[in-house]
């Protein structure tokens, strides 16, 4: 597997910082997400998104047998009873913290993701790098109001 870091393109970082850092430091606190709308369910499936919600007591996998197989998707903690939250807020961290890295692996690029609080991993990510805007769209988008969900 030929595997080359990359830097992140001006483009990406003003997308990371307007649309993950903006929205989780002023938006975040007042959205309500639903993990199970139909809308993320089907990207979910769509895109062979694996999704690993473990409670903040539970040990993370070692970084890189995570990365090392196939699967692309993120292993995190629920640190915010709420798994839309907490995986936006991980990104956040990610991204604040400079603790993304983008690889192309057999021509195809990705972003690698981590998190940690406290010197403990609470998230590890592996997605294409063409995947990540709609990622974030469709986790936005499960805002209970935007979903008419009444609570």
């Amino acid at each position: 597997m030929a595997t080359r870091i990359q830097f992140l393109t001006n483009s990406e970082i003003v997308f990371f910082y307007r649309e993950i850092l903006g929205y989780c430091e002023s938006d975040l606190k007042e959205r309500r997400f639903y993990v199970r709308s139909k809308s993320v369910q089907r990207y979910i499936k769509t895109n062979q998104l694996c999704l690993v919600v473990t409670s903040p007591e539970t040990p993370m996998p070692d970084i890189e047998d995570f990365f090392s197989n196939n699967l692309i998707g993120f292993w995190f903690t629920d640190s915010k009873r709420n798994q839309v939250a907490s995986l936006l807020t991980h990104l956040r961290n990610s991204v604040a913290h400079c603790s993304i890295q983008t690889k192309k692996i057999n021509n195809k690029n990705f972003y690698f993701f981590t998190d940690k609080h406290r010197n403990q991993l609470t998230m590890v990510g592996k997605l294409p790098t063409a995947m990540f805007p709609s990622l974030i769209k469709i986790l936005k988008s499960s805002d209970i109001k935007q979903v008419g969900i009444v609570s």
